[in-house]
């Protein structure tokens, strides 16, 4: 980051198993680059469990599309006549729509390891990939340790990470803290300015537009004037 440009906060509570999630990233990271010679930004990312239940074998998403949200939006996403596989498509992300809904918590608990190291923004998008683009199962160890290390984390200590049962708890207890105030949906965005005087905070719920982070963004940068 420069030190000379005010920074921007951004927290996103997500699930890594939430499309909207990663399509709502390409939207921000558009905007973000149209003021990058203004601020700096600082993306923490912070968890959301949109099914804490799920087992770690998982369930092929077509199947919990239909489960829980009725055949007719699986059968959608199985033709690519959803309006999320057309939002993909739009921003370069190609949905594989034959993997598995899985848990998520061991993926959560490495963004967490990744943040303390400044790399959390980076693996979120590595996973992310993985994922919804290449079908892979990101509750598996191995896989995981191998995201860690793309983005430059040590293999032993983010394998000490996916083992810590203290941290599982910790993420399971965020998650509901997002719940119990009133979040329960994501994507979910806070944005601040960093050592604004008044506090002020813009929370912005769901998979927002580009161009309502560019008129965020102008807003804080009138403020600044």
């Amino acid at each position: 980051m420069e030190a000379s440009k005010p920074a921007i906060k951004i927290e996103i509570i997500s699930d890594t198993m939430c499309p909207w999630c990663y399509v709502g990233k390409r939207y921000l990271e558009a905007a973000m680059k149209d003021f990058e010679s203004t601020f700096n930004f600082d993306i923490e990312w912070k968890p959301f469990l949109l099914n804490p239940n799920t087992p770690d074998e998982g369930i092929p998403v077509l199947e919990y599309l239909a489960q829980r949200y009725g055949q007719k939006v699986a059968d959608d996403a199985r033709t690519g006549a959803s309006e999320l596989i057309k939002a993909g498509e739009r921003v370069g992300i190609k949905f594989d729509v034959n993997r598995n809904f899985v848990n998520s918590i061991r993926s959560h608990c490495l963004l967490d390891y990744a943040r303390t190291q400044g790399k959390q923004n980076e693996l979120a998008e590595i996973l992310f990939e993985r994922y919804f683009v290449h079908g892979d199962n990101i509750n598996d160890e191995k896989l995981l340790v191998d995201c860690a290390k793309v983005v430059g984390l040590k293999a032993e200590e983010a394998k000490k990470t996916l083992e810590d049962k203290a941290l599982q708890k910790k993420i399971v207890k965020e998650a509901k803290w997002a719940t119990e105030n009133q979040i329960h949906g994501v994507p979910h965005f806070t944005i601040s300015l960093v050592g604004d005087k008044f506090g002020k905070v813009m929370p912005l719920h769901g998979c927002q537009p580009t161009e309502m982070f560019r008129r965020v963004f102008t807003s804080i940068k009138g403020r600044m004037i």
